[in-house]
């Protein structure tokens, strides 16, 4: 990597990029380790990817003006990306220009104060599964096979706890702890921040039949890839993007091939949510269970948060009535 050799005015001794180190990947590869967290570095590189293919490649960075990023804006939108995932790619745009910037790399951040599409945050429009519905997607499992075991650890695991698939790939076999009588999995999630979940009974039951026929040791990952013949490439773990076919062609085998457009991994972690708020656990049991910072997060996914025969109103007029 190009730098210079020279120390700032402070004498702190930190060097910087030289603006050649631009034209080519080093940059983007330094921006990216220097994300404190995995699940971030994960996040920025799969968006920067995708920014970087749109300007032709890293080494056109320099050449890229605020007309650039606008056209990447609506690019994202023409091809019917949710306006979620287009604001967190553009933060990501600002981000990488932003530290550009501030390496003298670039003359100004030309991503700087180019706005997002405007989000309904009362609105969740990922696709979850009815109770019926997992216990339908879970009994089409054939676990005579290592990898339907396998598949149906998994989702069990995404559908019993409300656990982010990246956070079920980096689960090994020996994290699994014992509090209380209760079997727990400490998980990092978002931030960096670890939250404890729960593994009842029953989820334990399936996670222990398909450790003990797959030969896991405590160091392997709880869900490892798997090769020809049931194979298991022990050292290996499951990649997110091989969780996320699982979950669609397990989901579609069992609902019908219109659910594999409709689902995803996340729709599991919303299923766990709005399950537990019909069945009456309080919404901030549930946001810490799934680890949201913002219990509004969570009250997105309650689908009869605006039910009429659940109402409000219904209880006040009931508390007046017994009054009267």
């Amino acid at each position: 990597m190009a730098r210079t050799s020279k120390r700032n005015s402070k004498g702190t001794g930190l060097v910087r990029l030289s603006k050649a180190a631009i034209t080519r990947q080093d940059f983007w590869q330094s921006f990216l380790a220097g994300q404190l967290t995995a699940n971030t570095r994960r996040a920025y590189q799969g968006d920067l990817r995708a920014f970087a293919e749109f300007i032709g490649g890293a080494e056109h960075l320099p050449q890229v003006d605020r007309e650039a990023v606008i056209a990447y804006r609506s690019a994202l939108v023409n091809d019917g990306l949710s306006p979620a995932t287009i604001n967190r790619r553009l933060s990501s745009v600002r981000q990488l220009m932003r530290e550009a910037f501030l390496r003298n790399l670039i003359p100004a951040n030309p991503a700087n104060g180019i706005r997002g599409l405007k989000v309904d945050r009362d609105y969740s429009p990922t696709a979850a599964l009815s109770a019926l519905q997992v216990a339908q997607v879970l009994d089409a499992i054939d676990t005579s096979r290592l990898k339907g075991k396998r598949d149906m650890a998994l989702l069990s695991l995404l559908a019993r706890s409300g656990m982010r698939r990246d956070e079920a790939a980096r689960v090994k076999v020996g994290d699994f702890t014992q509090d209380s009588g209760h079997t727990i999995l400490p998980v990092e999630g978002k931030g960096g921040k670890t939250r404890r979940v729960k593994v009842g009974a029953d989820l334990l039951k399936v996670l222990r039949s398909w450790i003990a026929a797959a030969g896991l040791q405590p160091s392997d990952p709880l869900f490892p890839a798997m090769g020809k013949g049931d194979r298991v490439l022990r050292e290996k773990a499951m990649s997110t993007q091989g969780i996320a076919d699982v979950v669609k062609d397990r989901v579609s085998s069992a609902l019908g091939e219109e659910w594999r457009a409709r689902i995803s991994p996340h729709s599991l972690r919303h299923s766990f949510i709005t399950i537990a708020l019909q069945a009456g656990c309080p919404l901030h049991r549930v946001q810490y269970t799934v680890g949201h910072a913002d219990p509004r997060t969570t009250e997105r996914y309650d689908r009869l948060r605006e039910s009429l025969e659940d109402n409000a109103a219904d209880y006040v007029a009931k508390a007046l009535a017994a009054i009267s």
